[in-house]
Formats: structure tokens, C-alpha cells, sequence
């Protein structure tokens, strides 16, 4: 066995050319007698438990507080995210409520402007036949006054040819009785 120890620590040195011989090497490796042996397991064990109180336990603890931020973080993340998505569909809601709402008042508005519509379009009917029911008054008005000036002015011609014919004034119930004649005779 110290031979293929032997062996090996020599592909070792001329590996990493250290300048030390083999012997030496494996003497100060695995030194001669129990005493050195015992000295060198308990540094070991000395060095192994400094080891894993200054750098194991450390290295540990930081790892796990690392491990914990990182982990709070992906929590707080998580958290963040469904708030933000819990917000997100609250504002994806209100904005179809006012969409609604807007859609609501539009067709109110078009409701009451087709209402308006109809008031105008009535009213305006009714003031135009108010208006035609006025002219035709009126007109009626115009030709029962062109009439009567009409009989006026026939009775007024009447009255000065009956004058003329008689040669003598005429008295009311001569003028009359001469009109309510004439007047019969244009009717027919």
C-alpha cells in the first residue's frame, strides 16, 4: 500500500512541481509512530471545528437570511401582484359601469331629443294651422269687408241713380225698400 501511496504522491509532485520528494511528502503526510498521527487528527479536528464555527455556521445563517428575503420578497411580489390584479379588475368593472352609464345617458339624451323632436314638429304643426286658420279668416274677413264695401258702394250708386231717375230726394224707407229691390235682382 505505501507503494501506490507512493506512486501517487508522485504523479502529485511532478503534477504541481512542488520541488518536495515523494518520501518526504508521504512522510509528512502520514508521519511515522501514533504519537504524530494523534497530533495531526486532532488539528484536523481542531481546524474542522474552527472551521465550521467561523465559516460553516456563517456562511449558513447568511445563506438562510438570504433564503428568507428572498423568499418575503417572492411573497411580497405574489401579494403586490394579486392586489394588483384584485385592482385591475375593480377598475376593468368601473370602467364597464361607466360605459354603461355613458350609454345610458345617451340613449336618454336621444329619448329626449326625439321627444323635443316631436314637441317642436307639433308645435310647429299646430302654429301652422293656427297660421292657415288665421289667412283663412282673414281671408273670409277680406271678402265679407270687400262685400260689404262692395254693397256699400252699390247701394251709395243705387242710392244717387234712383236720385236721378226720381229727380227728388229720397227718403229712408224709399232708399229701403230700393235696395232690399236691387239687392235681389244682383243675387239672381
Amino acid at each position: 500500500m505505501l507503494n501506490s501511496i507512493s506512486k501517487i504522491a508522485d504523479s502529485l509532485l511532478t503534477l504541481f512541481d512542488l520541488g518536495i520528494e515523494p518520501d518526504d511528502f508521504i512522510n509528512k503526510l502520514f508521519p511515522d509512530g501514533w504519537e504524530p498521527l494523534v497530533i495531526q487528527l486532532l488539528s484536523f479536528l481542531v481546524l474542522a471545528i474552527a472551521a465550521i464555527y467561523l465559516f460553516y455556521k456563517p456562511v449558513r445563517k447568511m445563506l438562510t437570511e438570504r433564503a428568507d428575503y428572498v423568499e418575503n420578497h417572492i411573497r411580497e411580489a405574489e401579494r403586490a401582484n394579486a392586489e394588483a390584479q384584485t385592482r385591475l379588475d375593480s377598475v376593468d368593472q368601473e370602467i364597464e359601469e361607466k360605459k354603461k352609464e355613458a350609454q345610458t345617458i345617451i340613449d336618454d339624451a336621444r329619448e329626449i331629443a326625439l321627444k323635443e323632436k316631436e314637441e317642436i314638429l307639433l308645435g310647429a304643426n299646430a302654429e301652422v294651422t293656427r297660421l292657415l286658420t288665421e289667412a283663412k279668416e282673414d281671408i273670409e274677413l277680406s271678402k265679407e269687408k270687400a262685400r260689404q264695401e262692395i254693397h256699400d258702394e252699390i247701394l251709395d250708386v243705387a242710392l244717387e241713380a234712383s236720385k236721378v231717375i226720381l229727380g227728388r230726394e229720397v227718403n229712408e224707407n224709399d232708399h229701403q225698400r230700393l235696395v232690399e229691390e236691387f239687392i235681389k235682382d244682383v243675387d239672381k
